[in-house]
Formats: C-alpha cells, sequence, structure tokens
C-alpha cells in the first residue's frame, strides 16, 4: 500500500495514494460551479448530463408508450423491453452524483438525481486529493487510431485519523482535474495532496502540506 508523509490538521502523519478499486465503465469530467459566493458545487459536464437525461427520459418514454400500447397489442412488450434494456440503464449509468460544499451553512452532501446521498460537515473534510487511477479498460478513438487511456482519481480525505478517501471522479485529463482540485481545495481552505507519481509526471514544484 503506497503511503506518503504529509501533515493534515497541523499533525504529521501517513496517507494511502493507491487507487481505489472500482469497476471502470467510464471517465467522469466534472466542472466547478459558483452558485453562490459561500458555494460551490461539482457536477460533470453538461453534455454528460445531457446524455442521461435524454437517455433516461427516452426510456421512461418507450416504457410508459409500450405499457399504452400493451393494453391493445402485445407488440408493446418490444417498447417496454427497449426502454428497460437500453434507454433507462443508459441514463442511470452516466448519471452521477453532485456534490455540494456549503460555507455558510457548514455541510457539504452529495445528491443522485432527487435522492440526497450523504450530509456531512464542511470540516469533515481535512484534504483534497488526486492521484493515478487505473486504465480504462474499454478502447476509445484518438485521432486516427484506437488507444486505452489512463483515468486519475480525485478524492476528498474526511476524518481526523485515521482518514479515509471519498472517490469524487475518475478521469483522464489529469491537468482538468488539477484545476477543479485547487480551486475546491482554495474554497475549503484546506491543503491539495498530489500523489508523488502525478508530481513527477507533470513537473509540479513543491510538497505536499497542511
Amino acid at each position: 500500500m503506497p503511503m506518503i508523509p504529509v501533515v493534515l490538521r497541523g499533525q504529521p502523519c501517513e496517507l494511502d495514494t493507491s487507487p481505489v478499486d472500482v469497476i471502470v465503465i467510464g471517465a467522469d469530467r466534472y466542472d466547478a460551479y459558483h452558485p453562490a459566493e459561500t458555494t460551490l458545487v461539482l457536477r460533470v459536464s453538461r453534455w454528460q448530463q445531457l446524455l442521461a437525461g435524454g437517455a433516461l427520459l427516452i426510456g421512461l418514454l418507450l416504457i410508459v408508450v409500450g405499457l399504452l400500447v400493451l393494453t391493445i397489442d402485445w407488440a408493446g412488450a418490444i417498447l417496454v423491453i427497449g426502454g428497460l434494456g437500453t434507454g433507462v440503464p443508459v441514463g442511470l449509468i452516466n448519471w452521477r452524483p453532485t456534490h455540494h460544499f456549503d460555507r455558510s451553512a457548514g455541510t457539504w452532501r452529495s445528491a443522485w438525481l432527487l435522492v440526497l446521498r450523504s450530509s456531512q460537515p464542511l470540516d469533515s473534510i481535512a484534504a483534497i486529493q488526486l492521484g493515478r487511477g487505473k486504465w480504462l479498460r474499454k478502447k476509445i478513438p484518438r485521432g486516427p487510431r484506437l488507444t486505452r487511456q489512463f483515468l486519475y482519481q480525485f478524492h476528498l480525505v474526511l476524518g481526523d485519523g485515521p482518514f479515509t478517501r471519498y472517490l469524487v471522479c475518475m478521469h483522464h485529463d489529469a491537468r482538468h482535474l488539477l484545476r477543479v482540485a485547487e480551486e475546491l481545495a482554495r474554497f475549503l481552505d484546506v491543503p491539495l495532496i498530489v500523489s508523488p507519481e502525478v508530481r513527477q509526471e507533470f513537473g509540479l514544484s513543491g510538497e505536499n502540506s497542511g
């Protein structure tokens, strides 16, 4: 388990930098928004929101129309199966949680669709971490050929020690993730911990500290 020495909450400790073991089904590009001076929101890009919402809507429409047709003809079952087998799963798979950080309320919460997944005190976040993740297992077009892409992981470091990590997202664009991580770290006034491999890969100067 790769560990690096850091200082969090004024105390020296060691932080795990190994990738979180999750099933890689895609990359999620999260962006940071400021709806108010004391609020920062992390959510996936607009195109992914449109993809997920559109697929979910089409799937639900197929199910509704299929159920109506089913009262007249068994052919409606095809539409129901199509909605359940394609539109709804694609929409749910691509719909990612939105994370709200509110300094005035002193809380951060994660919501998926209209369901609140978690709500915790803002001061439970000890640091932001950016590290290496895993290879995306499916082929992605890049120029004239197909190639795999390596995904980097963006975590919230939680607790007072021992620390736990909350995986926000994975994406192949480490520089974009770094910009978002820096913006969130400044907003929360917590340290940004970048793994040594990422620092070396992108020639980042300075050291991790808190």
